[in-house]
């Protein structure tokens, strides 16, 4: 099912929790919704399940308008092709089984299929052998498990997810993550899930919706949300490495981006106050000065260097902190050191420049 979103927004005790929220979730790919706590993550996927009404804006499933007041038939009948797993799932004073069968009881559902459906959803969160365990004797791992496989046994075309991998045990962490790549590949399952844990999202989001104070800030896949940045929240939010903030100034056709005194070549038609970033990765490290096509290299002094496995992550200071990412065996062959003098080198097109009024 194909979900979209135009101007939606939200308003509780006069404040306004979502503004002109215009989305649109892709069909059989994980949709997943980022941001910091209170940015109106857990407010918009109700909204997007018919379970809370919007002040405004319109809902589009398949192409066909929806919302929390349309005609109740037709509420039912999307309802019943969604589903949605709450952050801290409510578990019934029941067994585990007979959770996960509600649902199914709820639409009367034959009993000669149900235990087949219910065993066959316990058995993808891995909680067969838990069947008869009271359901509120469950750890918090093992109850969102539950919630999930309580989900599963309706069969829906699109899983809502909130914040489904915060607070998790090591276990259950890597069963929802296997699962839910599992459910987009093999069933095309639509996934809408929220979440502040970057790291997570990173691995197995296809598209990204940035949200800040219940605006859309940024959407995109992998490489556009995590890689170019368009506003120094985000940017700092995610942690960008090599996040510079300085003036574009043109000389004879060419765009140099100035930072304290040291001017990077980029690519852009603008000028003014600007940001960029530069990806760790398209930054090089020599003895001596390349010879290449890139437009910028500087020399400079190792400030500081970190391993992590085979991997070195090395700040160099050429006016400004840059810092670059060698393997180990690299660092051994130049016998790198701190202090050692070196020259960085990066193409003007590595560097992402962005103008903003969004701070």
């Amino acid at each position: 099912m194909k979900i979209v979103t135009e101007d939606i927004a939200k308003i509780y005790n006069q404040k306004e929790v979502l503004a002109s929220v215009s989305l649109e979730m892709e069909e059989g790919k994980i949709n997943v919704i980022l941001g910091p706590n209170g940015s109106g993550k857990t407010t918009l996927l109700k909204i997007l399940n018919l379970l809370e009404r919007s002040d405004k804006g319109r809902l589009l499933y398949d192409g066909e308008e929806c919302s929390y007041s349309s005609d109740s038939g037709r509420r039912l009948e999307l309802s019943r092709r969604m589903t949605m797993v709450m952050q801290n799932p409510v578990m019934f004073d029941a067994t585990v089984f007979q959770n996960v069968a509600y649902g199914l009881k709820v639409r009367a559902e034959k009993k000669r299929f149900m235990r087949q459906k219910v065993e066959s959803a316990l058995d993808m969160v891995r909680m067969t052998q838990a069947r008869e365990r009271r359901a509120l004797t469950l750890s918090g791992g093992e109850a969102q498990r539950v919630a999930l496989a309580r989900a599963l046994v309706l069969d829906p075309e699109v899983i809502f997810l909130d914040e489904p991998t915060n607070n998790l045990d090591a276990i259950s962490l890597r069963i929802i993550e296997d699962l839910i790549l599992r459910l987009k590949e093999e069933k095309n399952t639509t996934l809408v899930l929220t979440t502040h844990l970057l790291s997570n999202a990173r691995r197995w989001g296809e598209r990204f919706f940035v949200l800040r104070e219940g605006r859309v800030i940024q959407k995109g896949n992998r490489e556009e949300v995590f890689e170019r940045p368009t506003s120094v929240f985000w940017a700092n939010y995610i942690g960008m490495e090599n996040f510079l903030s300085g003036r574009l100034i043109r000389e004879k056709e060419q765009a140099k981006l100035e930072v304290n005194g040291v001017e990077v070549d980029v690519v852009s038609d603008r000028e003014g106050d600007a940001y960029a970033t530069i990806p760790p990765e398209d930054i090089l490290i020599s003895l001596m000065p390349l010879s290449s096509s890139a437009r910028n290299c500087f020399k400079g002094k190792v400030a500081r260097m970190e391993e992590d496995g085979a991997i070195v992550r090395v700040k160099v200071d050429i006016g400004i902190p840059l810092t670059s990412i060698i393997t180990k065996r690299s660092k051994e062959e130049i016998n790198l050191a701190e202090g050692k003098e070196v020259y960085v080198t990066f193409k003007a097109s590595a560097v992402h420049v962005f103008q903003t009024d969004e701070i």
